[in-house]
């Protein structure tokens, strides 16, 4: 049922059941009504409405008057809901306070923040006039909810989130580093992808468009099954690290995109990731304790490598980093060293782990 089509007396209904359930809700946890916080409320109402649309049809009794039983089904199944919620959530939260470095976690935490007031004004949105603007808030942004995710005890999930912000450093440090000529390339690649698409305003653009993109493909002796790997990574042949006389690089993310930006040592974290991503069965009987360590260790890396990358962009287009957060410097700083600290710790608790990985090799 739509919510919009709920009545007047619906809704004096509504009220009134969540009114008794967030007062059991306060006499079972102990919790005084008034401090409830506001997801927890706004949390009840909503599982109040749900219940009670799905009983609606049953809420009139035969005397034509409201069911008691009815009403009391709709709060105890809305309370014991909100119960088991917060239950799982301050036991996830736990766990989190137990295995989470705190100074780590709040540092990467305070410095996305920073970041991203630094970066949103900057950014469009708009390829053509703000690419790299853009890139590092999505970065950001992306980095956010991995933080995020760990918060709620999901390291297994947030570390397969990782994966792709290693595609977008790796992007960024090479538009990066560069310059005008490779992010026009990146730019031409987008309008490739538009048109493969079929998301141009005109067939005739559309046209035009894979007249000169095949053209392109026939000029590194390229063929119609290489168009996918072409229009995703193709911009990388006017990238000066990647070297198409080279057989060991390729139109492909390990052997060219990941391989040109010079972070090759990061490919067995990568594939773990992607063994992750695909429901392998690492990603049933993940080790909590192990990818919460490892999703911070290549999280606050990132982090890291793409804030030089910011450093380094602002410095070429003449912007002063402090004027837009005037604690920044502070805040990197902070992040640099628990940074390093938490590297140091990861890579001595695994020591003997990454030892054995590195022989079979």
């Amino acid at each position: 049922m739509d919510i919009r089509m709920l009545t007047e007396a619906d809704k004096i209904n509504i009220n009134k059941l969540s009114i008794l359930t967030l007062q059991a809700y306060s006499k079972r946890t102990k919790i005084k009504l008034e401090t409830l916080s506001g997801s927890i409320k706004n949390n009840i109402v909503i599982l109040v409405t749900s219940f009670y649309i799905y009983y609606r049809d049953t809420l009139i009794d035969s005397k034509g008057k409201l069911n008691k039983e009815v009403l009391l089904k709709i709060i105890n199944l809305s309370l014991n809901s909100q119960l088991l919620t917060s239950e799982a959530r301050i036991k996830d939260l736990s766990v989190v306070l137990n295995n989470v470095n705190p100074y780590l976690l709040s540092a990467i935490d305070n410095s996305l923040a920073h970041l991203t007031r630094i970066v949103a004004p900057l950014s469009q949105m708009n390829p053509t006039k703000t690419l790299l603007p853009d890139l590092f808030l999505k970065f950001f942004e992306q980095a956010n909810g991995i933080v995020r995710m760990l918060s709620l005890n999901l390291p297994s999930e947030a570390y397969s989130i990782w994966r792709t912000l290693h595609e977008a450093e790796c992007v960024i440090k090479l538009l990066n580093e560069g310059g005008e000529a490779l992010q026009n390339s990146y730019l031409k690649h987008i309008v490739y992808n538009n048109a493969f698409r079929q998301t141009l305003p005109s067939k005739e653009e559309t046209d035009k468009i894979f007249v000169e993109l095949k053209a392109e493909m026939a000029s590194h002796n390229l063929k119609s099954k290489d168009m996918k790997k072409f229009i995703e990574y193709g911009w990388l042949f006017d990238c000066k690290t990647y070297d198409e006389k080279d057989v060991a690089y390729k139109l492909n993310f390990r052997d060219g995109l990941q391989k040109a930006a010079r972070l090759e040592d990061y490919s067995a974290w990568y594939e773990t990731a992607s063994e992750l991503a695909h429901s392998s069965p690492i990603f049933f009987y993940a080790n909590t304790d192990f990818f919460m360590d490892l999703t911070l260790f290549n999280l606050g890396d990132s982090l890291v490598r793409v804030v030089k990358q910011l450093e380094e962009y602002c410095k070429s287009v003449g912007i002063d980093m402090a004027s837009a957060s005037s604690d920044v410097e502070v805040i990197i700083n902070i992040l640099f060293s628990e940074v390093k600290s938490y590297d140091e710790y990861f890579l001595t608790k695994y020591k003997d782990q990454l030892i054995e990985e590195d022989d079979d090799e």
